[in-house]
């Protein structure tokens, strides 16, 4: 996968092509938005921001909107560009590498060929195919590969409908779609309480990236698939308890005694 993406990069200029690690995106530098094609390498290797999370940070690069965006060089002033670039994320891991929701209309999952697959059984043959295979590069293929793209027709390519549903693609949104990995992430993040606000869950959504309205509906059917439960004021109509700064929903572990008057001094979590 990344030779055939290193391939391609002549076609378009070195100079138009970033190459950047996942935790960049949650840097305050974004140089990297102003390049023609933006390499993502190695989703799986997230380090502290969660497969959800990153999900969100990309929908800036990939969503198309929106259509400009200020850019913030680490040497320079800033400046703001009409969004161009195209987004290439690249993983070892198809189903645990990269979150991807079950509405999704962003990501086009291609499955590369497996080393098995290409008939290279054993290192000595990985080697000598890639030595060769450089070695074509470097003495001219790099001009029959730009001669080959520059010659496809994309003019019937449509941002709206072009997605491929692949079976690469049905194989990661299931994986994720059955992971819960944003809310799981969440939970985590708060040390598997046995009671917990649903504002302090909607909190660390939006300081992820996420959209409040977008996840409010998912909210409880999640909680539930987690073995959380909602706690209903029984002295309210709508359940809520009140707490100084605000009312609140409260879920709680299944099998977990709630005392009112520990409820009642929740400050988000415990």
């Amino acid at each position: 996968k990344d030779t055939a993406v290193e391939f391609c990069v002549p076609s378009i200029g070195a100079w138009n092509v970033a190459n950047i690690e996942p935790s960049v995106l949650d840097a305050g530098f974004n140089e990297y938005v102003a390049s023609t094609l933006v390499r993502i390498s190695e989703a799986a290797n997230l380090h502290d921001m969660s497969k959800w999370a990153f999900n969100e940070r990309m929908k800036v690069l990939i969503a198309g909107s929106p259509d400009h965006q200020s850019i913030n060089p680490k040497y320079g002033k800033k400046y703001s560009i009409k969004m161009h670039c195209g987004t290439i994320v690249t993983t070892n891991h198809l189903l645990t590498g990269i979150y991807i929701p079950p509405d999704d209309r962003r990501y086009d999952v291609i499955e590369a060929a497996s080393k098995i697959e290409m008939g290279l059984t054993d290192d000595v043959k990985v080697k000598d195919y890639f030595i060769a295979l450089w070695e074509w590069f470097n003495a001219g293929g790099d001009g029959h590969v730009a001669a080959f793209l520059h010659s496809r027709d994309i003019s019937l390519f449509s941002a709206a409908n072009g997605q491929r549903k692949t079976a690469a693609h049905k194989a990661v949104v299931g994986s994720s779609f059955a992971s819960d990995h944003w809310i799981i992430d969440i939970i985590d993040a708060f040390g598997e309480p046995a009671m917990i606000r649903a504002d302090a869950i909607m909190e660390r959504v939006v300081s992820g990236g996420g959209q409040a309205k977008e996840y409010l509906t998912k909210l409880q059917p999640a909680m539930i698939r987690q073995g959380y439960f909602v706690v209903r004021n029984p002295a309210r109509k709508d359940g809520l308890w009140k707490f100084p700064e605000k009312l609140a929903v409260v879920y709680a572990k299944v099998g977990v005694e709630v005392v009112v008057e520990e409820l009642e001094k929740l400050t988000i979590a415990f």
